[in-house]
């Protein structure tokens, strides 16, 4: 199949976990400390018995798809059946699989960039042709969505649209109007609109809007989400498909034919991440700290326009542009050299070749390790102690910040 290639951010990852002395800030995974506890201890109750030692149902367990249709039905103030739900092997999977049964081989695919790298891949498994599209427009006032890109690239070959919201790897999210808009537009075209709401949890600034009510009451629009993000599962492959009832049957036998089913012992820890909300708190607020860690090492670096980024407002990462044209030499340095492993920005877009995404959501330690290394290779050294007391200061500012802006609003 051709137009597959491995991503950076695997390649980059695959060498950092070959050395014994590498601090990866490369690869998305939330590594801060490892799945709660308490979800282990609910697992091993598990396989005690024999619930997980069978076949699951192609949609996944019933009571998990119960329990995500209540709870994203008070969240989104909608009604969400379990019958929008499926249960995918992670967003990835659920993505494909809606690719798989929506599109047809040479139908195109609006990726809005610049854009998560893997989404081309998905895209190209499915045997249609991604386009991608400037609509994310780096103006004076920091990255924008602009929806008129999106409009004027429709053509009568266009089948979908693919986002990621929040945005990786800008950390941006689509406002409520953008939302509506999006939606209209696919159902006036009759084009799907897929939106992959992983970073939903790690939203510091502004409000989310979610594409849940979206997908319940237009045909055209599904939403993707995942328990890797939010629950820092990521190894556990657990995702979900919200969908009109139509779509979703659309997609069981294609899951069936790729999957099987899903994981089953992986559902009964997702459905115990579920009930156990509290730990989405821990998460968000671990994430958080992190963020403030990584802006206090990183600002003067920004300041001095060595890594101009801007403060994400979402998501677990930094979206850096540094002085080169194409970043990629000088992540291999960094690699090499200071031994962190970032993720050039070519495949993000073409018009991103000379930034860095650098991933936060890692433990605080061996975050503000990486981060000294970081500075000292670009000769700003900042040590690890200070990175760590600086943080908390830092966060405060980031709060009064948005204090401010919310007042003038």
């Amino acid at each position: 199949m051709s137009g597959l290639v491995l991503s950076d951010i695997k390649n980059f990852e695959a060498i950092a976990q070959l050395g014994t002395d590498v601090v990866s800030l490369a690869q998305g995974a939330l590594r801060i400390g490892g799945v709660d506890q308490a979800i282990k201890n609910y697992v091993k109750e598990i396989l005690d018995t024999d619930l997980a030692d069978y076949y699951s149902p192609g949609l996944g367990l019933p009571e998990l798809r119960a329990v995500l249709a209540q709870q994203l039905s008070e969240q989104g103030q909608c009604s969400v059946s379990v019958r929008n739900v499926m249960i995918s092997h992670g967003s990835m999977g659920g993505i494909v699989t809606v690719l798989r049964a929506v599109l047809s081989p040479g139908d195109h695919v609006l990726l809005p960039d610049p854009t998560y790298v893997s989404y081309y891949n998905l895209i190209h498994v499915a045997h249609a042709q991604p386009i991608s599209v400037p609509a994310f427009v780096n103006s004076e006032s920091g990255w924008i969505f602009d929806i008129e890109v999106i409009k004027k690239s429709i053509t009568a070959q266009t089948r979908a649209i693919l986002i990621a919201n929040p945005s990786n790897p800008l950390g941006i999210c689509l406002t409520k109007v953008q939302m509506i808009e999006l939606a209209e537009l696919a159902q006036f075209h009759g084009i799907y609109l897929i939106i992959d709401e992983v970073y939903e949890n790690y939203i510091f600034e502004g409000e989310f809007c979610s594409a849940t009510s979206y997908a319940v009451t237009n045909p055209f629009v599904i939403r993707a989400g995942s328990f890797s993000k939010n629950f820092g599962m990521s190894g556990w492959r657990v995702g979900y498909v919200i969908a009109s009832e139509d779509i979703i049957n659309l997609c069981v036998p294609i899951q069936d034919i790729y999957l099987g089913n899903p994981v089953a012992i992986a559902q009964y820890a997702a459905l115990y991440a579920l009930k156990n909300p509290q730990l989405l708190v821990q998460a968000h607020n671990a994430v958080k700290q992190c963020r403030a860690i990584t802006l206090a090492a990183l600002e003067p670096l920004n300041e001095r326009g060595i890594l101009k980024f801007e403060k994400p407002a979402s998501g677990l990462y930094i979206f850096a542009k540094t002085k080169e044209n194409d970043a990629t030499e000088l992540a291999r340095e960094i690699l090499h050299l200071a031994h962190v492993a970032v993720v050039p920005g070519r495949g993000f877009s073409p018009r991103t070749s000379g930034y860095l995404r650098i991933c936060f959501a890692r433990d605080p330690q061996v975050l503000a390790l990486g981060l000294a290394r970081l500075t000292k290779f670009f000769k700003q050294p900042v040590d690890i102690e200070t990175i760590l007391l600086s943080a908390q200061k830092f966060e405060q500012k980031l709060v009064q910040e948005f204090a401010v802006q919310q007042e003038s609003r």
